[in-house]
């Protein structure tokens, strides 16, 4: 099965440093200069690696350069015998680390020169991630994100050791030394990790002068709120934000494997099933030509059920609907709920409700109240703006939403959008992001008989498939349909408690845009 995914490599020298001596590479980059075919793909797998050297002089920078090239030499040499991946990749590690000491015993003046290196293999749905050093490797799996590799540091081994606690190794005077590297005099002993990954994951492999200064919740909040690009773009601005004392280097790769196998299922199933199809209409055909003729019955009213409301589409007399591009949420077509009467009960105002998740870009206080952005990006990649006021309300103590924060809206559209493609919403309540499965802490609640809604068993959610929208209910999302607009019922439970905490659960299937029959459907 062909791997598939896309890759985003970042490096940057900081803040204060004048060299980058970090280091970042892909088999993509290697493929021509190697000679690398889809034979030794299928082989061998798909490696990406980062190093991050010291020595100064510009030392730093000739060992992670010199590591990263040899690596990929190695490991993609047709000349050795074709033996696991995990002893391939232990002897393209050995190979670069001879060459880092070959090098400091060819050049004096380079003495002392090392780095750390993070690999990783990807081999059909499997990783296999090796590290030597501080430079790390996570995992990015359902909104949740692990730490895969163990830094090989002095503070590390003490907070393992429960010598230090996490916060005292933050702060420690020796949490630069490393125990492990590449070169001269220094133990180059690689750690090895498995695991499997799946269609939607994300493998960031970064410097220490990303996690120095970047923590853990910041980059998951960063990885489950943006594209791959654009959460490549946000992690470096944020290091830099924070002054990048150090070099800043990553690779953030998206995995979407499952695509190719799914896409073959389903058309052997459409096969199986249009065959099926076939041949039960030939058999009634053949059935209704030996049956005896007879007169039509009347046409009788359909009986009413007691099984349970069904959801119908509604769609407008107008002309069709498409998306707009910039807000795909606001079109014309939306779901009624019936029983056995065919009158449509649509929503009403108090139950149209937009559902966002995603990091507060603008926070600015004035006499109005608050104003909130919130950068999002449409299905066509295009970029634009919810805007917020909070005119009144509770917030809670010291919990006042502040640019970074990763936020849940729950809004109604208003008919403001300015020249730049905002788009104005009347916001109904601010949520802090969590797991979906706990209740979040309320950040503000807007007062008056406007939030009606929240009383109500159930109520009518406007979003999107992925990080910005399903995600933060607990829907996963289908391989390729991150953005697509999608509408389900869903109920929502507030402790009235100070701070009051709030939990979305959806109760109905979900439907989802089509624009070729320009209504919502529901998936099969």
């Amino acid at each position: 099965m062909p791997a598939l995914y896309t890759v985003q490599t970042r490096t940057d020298p900081g803040c204060v440093r004048e060299i980058n001596e970090d280091a970042v590479s892909t088999v993509l980059e290697h493929r021509a200069s190697l000679n690398i075919d889809d034979d030794l793909l299928q082989k061998r797998g798909h490696l990406f690696a980062l190093a991050d050297g010291m020595g100064g002089h510009a030392a730093g920078e000739i060992a992670s350069q010199l590591a990263i090239r040899t690596l990929f030499e190695t490991y993609y040499d047709r000349e050795q015998k074709e033996e696991s991946l995990q002893t391939l990749l232990r002897k393209a590690i050995a190979r670069a680390n001879e060459a880092v000491c070959a090098e400091a015993e060819n050049h004096p003046e380079h003495a002392g020169l090392g780095t750390t290196l993070v690999a990783a293999v990807l081999h059909d749905h499997r990783l296999l991630i090796a590290n030597v050093g501080d430079s790390r490797a996570y995992l990015f799996h359902r909104n949740q994100l692990q730490q895969i590799t163990r830094d090989h540091s002095w503070v590390a081994e003490q907070v393992a050791a429960e010598v230090l606690t996490p916060e005292e190794a933050a702060r420690h005077p020796y949490r630069n030394v490393i125990t492990r590297s590449l070169g001269p005099d220094r133990n180059p002993e690689p750690e090895l990790f498995q695991e499997t990954v799946h269609a939607g994951d994300r493998l960031l492999l970064c410097s220490d002068g990303l996690s120095n200064v970047v923590s853990h919740e910041e980059i998951a909040r960063l990885l489950s709120a943006y594209a791959p690009d654009e959460a490549a773009d946000r992690l470096m601005e944020l290091a830099r934000e924070r002054g990048a004392p150090d070099n800043v280097s990553l690779a953030l790769v998206e995995f979407s494997m499952e695509m190719a196998q799914q896409k073959r299922k389903r058309g052997l199933l459409l096969l199986v099933t249009a065959l099926a199809l076939l041949l039960l209409a030939l058999l009634v055909r053949e059935f209704i030509a030996t049956m005896p003729a007879r007169p039509s019955p009347t046409a009788a009213a359909p009986s009413p059920t007691t099984a349970g409301a069904m959801l119908t589409p509604v769609v407008p007399a107008a002309a069709a609907i498409e998306p707009p591009v910039a807000d795909p949420l606001r079109v014309a077509v939306i779901y009624q709920e019936t029983t056995a009467s065919p009158t449509p009960v649509l929503p009403t105002r108090e139950d149209y409700v937009y559902f966002i998740q995603g990091p507060v870009a603008v926070a600015e206080e004035s006499s109005n109240g608050l104003r909130l952005v919130l950068p999002q990006k449409s299905r066509g990649n295009e970029a634009f703006r919810y805007v917020m006021l909070l005119r009144e309300g509770w917030t809670a103590e010291g919990r006042r939403p502040q640019k970074g924060d990763v936020v849940v809206a729950l809004a109604q559209p208003v008919d403001e959008t300015d020249l730049s493609g905002d788009i104005a919403l009347d916001p109904l309540m601010l949520l802090a992001a969590a797991d979906p499965q706990t209740a979040w802490p309320a950040l503000w609640v807007k007062e008056g008989d406007s939030t009606a809604w929240r009383t109500e068993q159930t109520f009518w959610l406007y979003s999107v498939y992925g990080p910005a929208g399903g995600e933060g209910l607990g829907l996963s999302t289908p391989p390729g349909l991150s953005g697509l607009p999608i509408a389900l019922r869903a109920s929502i439970f507030v402790d009235a408690n100070q701070p009051p905490n709030a939990a979305i659960r959806p109760e109905s299937a979900i439907y989802q845009w089509d624009a070729t029959e320009n209504a919502y459907l529901q998936p099969n």
